[in-house]
């Protein structure tokens, strides 16, 4: 619901590769499946966590994050919405 309401595009490895590729490598990493990666048309800095488990999460950037992050910081941010995931916080909130 919340993707639609944002009207969030689902990204993957051929149109969105280095972000995509750093959700996969975070992802293995902390032992989790991969989650789906939407972009919103936004300007305001903004990305979050939805899903009500792992196997169903998804992670969404807006445009104004990616444009004002570097890629480690845009890692940084990444790491911290796979941890509402990791812990399952998108279930409760």
């Amino acid at each position: 619901m919340i993707l639609a309401m944002y009207n969030a595009q689902e990204v993957g490895p051929q149109n969105a590769p280095d972000l995509y590729h750093m959700l996969s490598e975070l992802s293995q990493k902390i032992n989790l499946p991969m989650p789906k990666v939407y972009i919103i048309n936004e300007e305001q800095p903004n990305a979050f966590a939805t899903g009500r488990n792992p196997d169903n999460a998804a992670i969404v950037f807006s445009v104004g994050i990616m444009k004002i992050l570097n890629y480690d910081e845009l890692r940084g941010v990444a790491a911290h919405e796979l941890s509402h995931i990791m812990h399952r916080d998108t279930l409760i909130s």
